[in-house]
Parts: structure tokens; C-alpha cells; sequence
């Protein structure tokens, strides 16, 4: 069934912010998505769950629950990417509208923490997702370690991670460069700039990391010295193929896309174990693995990473990445769908 391209899909999820605000992950995956269908000439229909390209959250509700109804009158199947909050509040009235229309629908869940989120909401928002995950055709979920809460729920749970296209541009380096060092990410507290900036200053000029992405809460820490702007998510692993590795001192995570575009070009990581990435980092082999909220962490993890080898750090990179592979995931995607 996997090939069958007749079938048409109605699909819920975060398109790229219209004023550029901010670029995430889970409507870079979304975008991804849809140029995959396109490309694969897999008929679509799409709905905008985003936001920030709603004047409100009443409207953006009202809007989507709105298009849904309408639109799924005359598809095949209905296919929702959900944060956490997609989850727990649209999530459960697609699943009624799907009752409705007499369409089956499927969910995919972008983060590895919402069983947490999950546990910690109000009785009535765990009654109306327990129903969606119950009555969906396939759960899909970003991380393995999210899988046994799913099939507590829906036995079709499957483990979709944070996808990729093969790029063109591979590492140029031929050994580890302390000067080409990349952060790229949302800049801002939960993504551990502070610590990164503390364990800059703790190293003076040994180290040198150049810091990408949309500023968003840091009004009292000056990264000016380290600031380079935004990376439109074309350019991403162009721009990463010139550096030597990775860091990303994260709070919490699902599978970050950056890492698997880091993956990709076969540039090495260096990132908190937190969330998800331990299942995608195996410390000294990849990547290298420090614990969160600690710049002495960052500090050890910099100075230790010369120690590994290098070209075997850059080999595995990129043999990791076949696990993220765009046309793999999406494929077994499709087959799970319509089978």
C-alpha cells in the first residue's frame, strides 16, 4: 500500500511563522513533510495549526476545528502533528470531527516529554486525549522512550523520529577545530545559553563558538560576541558543514532536528543528556554526552572532546543519520497509515 497515491490526506500541523518569529522544529518536520508529499505526488490537504499565524488562540482554535470539519468531508484519512498542546486540547475534537465524518486519523507527536505533560493535566484533558490515542489508527512518537506509554493506550504505536532529507554538503574538516564550533538553536534560557556563555568566559580564548538563531529571553546576557544571526532552515546544513562540531547544552528535548542535520554532514555533537538524546548520542562514539545545567559540564565536555578521534567520530555521524532518513521514515509512515 505503500505506493498507492490515490489515497488523500488532510494535514493538521505547524507551518513556518509568516513573520519569522521564531523557526522550530516541529514546523521545520511539518514543512518537511509536506515537500516530501509533494514530491512523492501524494494528494494533500493542509491545515495550519501554528499560532502565531492567528491573530489569537481563540481564533486559531476556532479556525482549525473550523477547516477540519469542512476539509475531511472528502479525504481518505486524517493525519494531525501535535506538540504537547496540539495533543491534549485539538487532538481529542479531531478525533470526535473524525467520528463524524467517519474518517479514521492518525497522530504524531513531536518532544519526548509528554507522558509528564500528560500525568500533570486536569482529569477532563486526560479523558478527552485517552479517547483520541484510543480510537487513532496509529500513535506515531518522536522517541523510543515514549513508546510503552503509547502502547498502553493504542497497540499501533510506532517510533517515527525527527526526520531529514540526505544533504550534499558533507564535513570539510580533517580534524577537530576548537575555532569552528556551532550552537544553533532557539537562543534562549532552556536551550542552557547562560551555561554556554559562563563556560565560554571560564575558557577566554581557547574555545570559540559562533551562535545561530531566532533571540528570544535572554534581555540580561550580552552574546554579541558570539552572535551571528538566523539560518534560513535551507541553508542549515551548508552552514553546519563548515564547522568541526556541534553543542547544544539543552534543558529538554524531543529528537532535535539540528542534531540530525549535524548528523548528516557528518559534523560530531557534543549535548546535554536530556530527553531524547541519549538515544541518539552514544558518548564517545558520535558525539559526547554532559549533564545539563552545568557550565564546568560544557567546559569538561569541549576540552575532552580533542581527546576522541576524530574521523571516527565523523564516520559514525553519518552512519547515525541513516536512522533519521527521510524516505525510510516516511515511507514506513504511509505503510502503517493505509495498511
Amino acid at each position: 500500500m505503500i505506493n498507492d497515491n490515490s489515497k488523500t490526506i488532510l494535514l493538521i500541523g505547524p507551518r513556518l511563522n509568516k513573520d519569522n518569529r521564531t523557526i522550530g522544529g516541529s514546523e521545520v518536520l511539518f514543512e518537511n513533510f509536506i515537500n516530501y508529499c509533494k514530491k512523492e505526488n501524494r494528494p494533500i490537504k493542509i491545515i495550519d495549526s501554528n499560532k502565531f499565524n492567528y491573530s489569537n488562540l481563540i481564533l486559531a482554535l476556532a479556525s482549525i476545528l473550523l477547516k477540519t470539519f469542512k476539509l475531511s468531508k472528502n479525504i481518505d484519512h486524517i493525519f494531525l502533528y501535535g506538540s504537547k498542546n496540539d495533543y491534549l486540547y485539538i487532538a481529542p475534537l479531531v478525533a470526535i470531527i473524525a467520528k463524524l465524518r467517519k474518517k479514521q486519523y492518525s497522530l504524531r507527536k513531536f518532544g519526548g516529554d509528554f507522558d509528564s505533560d500528560y500525568y500533570n493535566s486536569f482529569k477532563l484533558i486526560r479523558c478527552g486525549i485517552n479517547y483520541a490515542m484510543r480510537n487513532a489508527k496509529t500513535l506515531f512518537w518522536e522517541t523510543k522512550r515514549l513508546l510503552p506509554f503509547g502502547l498502553a493506550f493504542n497497540i499501533k504505536s510506532y517510533w517515527a523520529p525527527n526526520t531529514r532529507r540526505k544533504p550534499i554538503y558533507e564535513n570539510k574538516n580533517i580534524s577537530f577545530n576548537k575555532r569552528k564550533i556551532a550552537f544553533i538553536s532557539h537562543v534562549r534560557k532552556e536551550k542552557g545559553i547562560y551555561e554556554l556563555i559562563e563556560a565560554l568566559n571560564q575558557l577566554g580564548e581557547e574555545f570559540s563558538v559562533d551562535i545561530y538563531g531566532t533571540v528570544m529571553d535572554i534581555d540580561n546576557l550580552d552574546i554579541s560576541k558570539y552572535y551571528k544571526g538566523i539560518i534560513p532552515p535551507e541553508d542549515v546544513q551548508k552552514v553546519l558543514s563548515e564547522y568541526s562540531a556541534l553543542i547544544l547544552p539543552t534543558w529538554k528535548e524531543g529528537y532535535p532536528g539540528i542534531i540530525i542535520e549535524s548528523f548528516s554532514c557528518g559534523v560530531p555533537v557534543l549535548a546535554s543528556k536530556v530527553g531524547g538524546i541519549p538515544e541518539m548520542i552514544e558518548h564517545g562514539k558520535n558525539g559526547i554526552l554532559f549533564d545539563p545545567k552545568d557550565p564546568n559540564e560544557i567546559v569538561r565536555a569541549l576540552k575532552n572532546f580533542e581527546n576522541y578521534d576524530y574521523n571516527s567520530l565523523v564516520k559514525n555521524s553519518l552512519s547515525s543519520f541513516n536512522y533519521y532518513e527521510e524516505s525510510a521514515v516516511n515511507n514506513m509512515i504511509f505503510s502503517k497509515i493505509f495498511e
